[in-house]
This record gives C-alpha cells, sequence and structure tokens, in this order.
C-alpha cells in the first residue's frame, strides 16, 4: 500500500465532514465519499481503515459513485486511508468508531502523478495521554528534532485525552503540556514503519515536584 505524508508532499486543503447518523447500517461502520478536486466521484479508489490499538486493517473500494464503508468493525481509534493511482493519498485521523453508529467522511484527492505499490514510510503514535489514569484533553503534544528545539508536527489531545500523529522513523524527543501544568519532555525512538501506541506518558504532579 502506498502512504504519502499529504503535509509534506503538498499543502492539500483537504475537504472532510465527520457526522454520526442512524443509516441503514445497524453496525459501527466508516462510510466515506471520494471526489476529485472537481468535485467528480473517483471510482475503485482503495480505502483502508486501521485499528490504532489492535492494528488491524479493514479494506473496501469505491464504487461509481465515489462512495464505500467498512462496515460492522470492532469500536475505536482508527485511521482512515484513501488513495488511486494518479492522486495523492489522503489519511484522516484519529476517527473514533462508536458502536450502533456510522461516520462518514468526505475526501477530496489532489492530483499528482504516482503509482501504487510504494512502502510506508512513516510511523503512527497514537495513544492516551493519562495523568493518574485520568485521560488528559486539551494536551498539546509536539515531537521535536532531537538535537533541536524544532517542532516535526504537533496535535492536541481530544476530551478522551486521545492523539495520534505521523512521522518518519527515527530518535525524537517529546515535549506535552497539559492544560495548566509546566511543560514535560521526553525521549522516544520509533526504529521502523508501524504503530506505536501509548507510548507518551505523563509525571504525576508529585512526580514532578520531587
Amino acid at each position: 500500500m502506498l502512504q504519502v505524508n499529504v503535509a509534506k508532499r503538498l499543502a492539500v486543503a483537504v475537504a472532510f465532514a465527520v457526522t454520526v447518523c442512524c443509516g441503514e447500517l445497524a453496525a459501527s461502520a466508516v462510510c466515506v465519499n471520494v471526489n476529485d478536486y472537481a468535485g467528480l466521484p473517483l471510482h475503485n479508489a482503495w480505502v483502508t481503515a486501521t485499528d490504532l490499538q489492535a492494528n488491524e486493517l479493514f479494506n473496501t473500494r469505491t464504487d461509481r459513485k465515489g462512495g464505500a464503508c467498512v462496515s460492522e468493525i470492532p469500536e475505536g481509534l482508527y485511521s482512515v486511508e484513501v488513495g488511486l493511482t494518479g492522486f495523492l493519498n489522503v489519511r484522516y485521523y484519529p476517527v473514533r468508531v462508536t458502536s450502533m453508529a456510522t461516520q462518514e467522511l468526505k475526501f477530496s484527492l489532489p492530483f499528482a502523478e504516482i503509482t501504487e505499490g510504494g512502502i510506508a514510510n512513516e510511523a503512527v503514535l497514537s495513544g492516551t495521554l493519562k495523568e493518574a489514569d485520568v485521560a488528559i484533553g486539551g494536551a498539546k503534544m509536539c515531537v521535536l528534532s532531537l538535537d533541536r528545539d524544532l517542532p516535526i508536527t504537533c496535535t492536541v489531545t481530544n476530551d478522551l485525552g486521545e492523539y495520534a500523529v505521523s512521522v518518519p522513523p527515527g530518535t525524537y524527543r517529546v515535549e506535552v503540556k497539559a492544560p495548566g501544568e509546566a511543560a514535560q519532555q521526553s525521549r522516544i525512538e520509533i526504529p521502523a514503519p508501524g504503530i506505536y501506541r501509548n507510548r507518551i506518558s505523563l509525571q504525576t504532579r508529585k512526580e514532578a515536584r520531587h
């Protein structure tokens, strides 16, 4: 499967919307609608939903109207990626899948001279940020270069403390700043492409004082 880091390869305005609806699908599902930048539907685009905790993949292809659904999948946090020969891949994450609901995503793929069959060269760092078993929402997390304070990528945890960022393999420093707390840094190693779950932690306030 080809994975292209859209943020690095091209500044792309990805049109997407996430809604929870009550459609015909009774079980948990992720449905996508895929168009090009002119708004025309893209047929036979591949769709991959990756469970960020279990590292389990669910695949399908879009129909002639650019639509597709990955149905009957477990609840959890997912990365959803869409691609088609001749277009840049677009990935949206984290996507929370809940029981008896359908997540609907809209993708606009930018044109590019690429072909399928490449090798993924990035890793997904994801998990839930907690302190004393309590989820920390609204915490800013930045992955920094090892030798400088240059942010490679940053994100903010959602209300459930969940985060997900994509970085190339390497050794980094991670800086986390919870609301109302001082920033904390730690070192992290990502040896190869893949999904690295719950590699970031916070000291408790008592530990931080010592």
